[in-house]
């Protein structure tokens, strides 16, 4: 995992960039929720939508999700082709 020091939290991702899901922080209630969605270790996603304030849009798995930004801000992504969890 050298490469988690490059990870930041999504809800400091640009609208149009695609990244990675490095780890999802937070307690069991979130990291189901999440996982519920698609927003897994490994998986890709596509801010849609990120105004600086507010909710963030997000591409998944073809889904279009809405984010709050605290929910946002506990998911660690990083971008890159080898930024996936091996």
């Amino acid at each position: 995992m050298s490469n988690l020091s490059a990870s930041r939290t999504l809800s400091e991702v640009e609208a149009g960039k695609k990244v990675f899901v490095r780890e999802v922080r937070g307690g069991k209630g979130i990291v189901a929720r999440m996982a519920a969605m698609g927003v897994v270790p490994g998986a890709e996603l596509e801010v849609v939508r990120n105004p600086g304030h507010g909710p963030l849009i997000i591409k998944v798995k073809g889904s279009f999700l809405a984010l709050g930004r605290g929910e946002a801000m506990k998911i660690l992504v990083q971008e890159g082709s080898d930024a996936g969890v091996p």
